[in-house]
């Protein structure tokens, strides 16, 4: 099966920002909402590599289908993309 590494390395680069502005917005004291992440704070990164490697798997299977599946694939890239951009939001309000 051929992987399509593109939407892999996608996926990866939008769960590194949603890890560093999410870092970055509990260092300046706001609240992750997600509680199966703040449960434990010292294993922030730790569960962040959990859930982006199941996000991978989940990706993996389906890289080469037909086209609505790759639609699909560019919806959940999409939605995962709104974490960053919702961090991002907050810590400019927070700091203006």
């Amino acid at each position: 099966m051929k992987i399509s590494w593109k939407v892999v390395t996608i996926f990866l680069i939008i769960s590194v920002l949603d890890l560093v502005t999410t870092s970055y917005g509990l260092s300046i004291g706001l609240v992750e909402g997600n509680p199966l992440i703040t449960s434990a704070g010292r294993f922030l990164l730790q569960r962040y590599l959990i859930f982006t490697a199941v996000g991978v798997l989940m990706l993996l299977p389906y890289a080469r289908y037909n086209r609505y599946v790759k639609t699909i694939l560019t919806g959940m890239i999409i939605l995962k993309s709104l974490s960053p951009l919702n961090n991002l939001a907050l810590i400019f309000m927070y700091h203006f």
